[in-house]
């Protein structure tokens, strides 16, 4: 029993050398043609592939550098297709807000005076009207012919015309000119065509696009209220009669009270700042104040301290005054038969002296203590 032949694996084996040429160049992003390759494999910051069946077109939208990019490498055909243009750009204006970069083998000239080396008058395709009207609504530059607007280099030469032409090309948007750091053709090595190399800076720091936000704690204010209600009124009874549309005036009123909410608050802003710097120089005045107080409480003259000479002094007057004439704790006499009572008893005294000259706050009636010490 024969068994159904699934389709054959191929395995082929081939000494191409492009890819050790591009390692060469260090490039980061290759656009290749006519490489007649079927299967596309992806990168995660891909966000969307659009392709031509026939292997055309490649366009790929993703984020670089925490930007949205477009990139479209083309290869259009070598006669004149205008609607094969039409139909590429129409793909590209529905790509999401970005950057945008065109580049490949356009197969037409933009410049039929110096993108060309013969002398023949020639005219410009359809083609490549159709490109230049885009590239005006898509506000893209020719970046070689920017920096080079008097040279006359080439890409490509036809061998049935003897001529050398200018086709390959990097259309890039105009807003990003400014981080182009250079950009040249180099020589035909494996191709026909002479590479061209397109270095764009990095940029260091990305910000997003600043988007106005109202403060909706001012809503609690009904100065601010009424001032809204106002603008409002004053709006409305001069633009009213005159809108061609609900929606327009209502676009046009969310814009105008921008404005007006962005001028108010500038004025809250300033009088908040002014708080602010209130408010700052009054601590400092307070720190200076306690500063000058606490240098005041060092250097001056205090009766009685916790720790010292001083106080030992005051409660040496205390006993003195007390106690005139004897000594300042009267001491037990020992008695010939040491006994437990006598023991606690000097204890006692120690623990009473030792008090009496460290710590005690007040004066001590020693007479009295005599008295009730002979008690025991």
């Amino acid at each position: 029993e024969t068994q159904p032949m699934l389709n054959p694996l191929k395995y082929v084996t081939f000494n191409v050398k492009v890819y050790t040429y591009l390692k060469k160049l260090k490039a980061d992003i290759v656009f290749l043609q006519e490489t007649h390759l079927t299967a596309i494999y992806t990168s995660p910051s891909a966000n969307n592939i659009i392709s031509d069946p026939s292997g055309r077109f490649v366009l790929v939208q993703g984020h670089m550098f925490s930007e949205s990019w477009t990139l479209l490498n083309i290869y259009a055909p070598n006669f004149d297709d205008h609607m094969f243009i039409q139909n590429v750009f129409l793909q590209v204006a529905q790509a999401p807000p970005g950057w945008l970069l065109v580049g490949g083998d356009l197969n037409f000239c933009l410049d039929t005076v110096l993108d060309r080396s013969s002398d023949k008058p020639s005219l410009l395709t359809k083609a490549a009207k159709l490109t230049m009207s885009f590239m005006k609504d898509l506000n893209l530059l020719d970046i070689w012919r920017q920096l080079h607007p008097q040279d006359m280099d080439y890409s490509f030469y036809s061998h049935p015309h003897k001529t050398h032409t200018h086709i390959d090309n990097f259309l890039l948007s105009t807003q990003l000119f400014h981080r182009v750091l250079d950009i040249e053709y180099l020589p035909r090595l494996l191709s026909d065509h002479s590479p061209l190399v397109l270095s764009i800076s990095i940029p260091t720091k990305v910000n997003g696009a600043y988007r106005w936000r109202l403060n909706s704690t001012l809503l609690k204010q009904p100065e601010f209220c009424a001032f809204i209600k106002e603008q409002i009124n004053i709006f409305t009874l001069t633009n009213k009669p005159s809108a061609p549309d609900s929606f327009i005036l209502w676009d046009a009123l969310k814009a105008y009270l921008r404005g007006q909410i962005i001028s108010n608050t500038k004025g809250l802003k300033r009088k908040h700042n002014l708080y602010r710097l209130l408010v700052n120089k009054k601590l400092k005045y307070n720190i200076l104040n306690t500063y000058q107080a606490e240098r005041a409480i060092t250097k001056s003259k205090q009766c009685y301290y916790e720790l010292g000479e001083k106080a030992h002094k005051v409660l040496a007057w205390q006993l003195k005054a007390e106690d005139r004439g004897t000594d300042k704790v009267a001491r037990l006499a020992p008695t010939s038969s040491p006994s437990p009572s006598n023991h606690w008893l000097r204890l006692l005294e120690r623990a009473l002296t030792y008090m009496a000259l460290r710590w005690a706050p007040i004066p001590i009636n020693y007479h009295s203590l005599r008295t009730t010490l002979s008690y025991f």
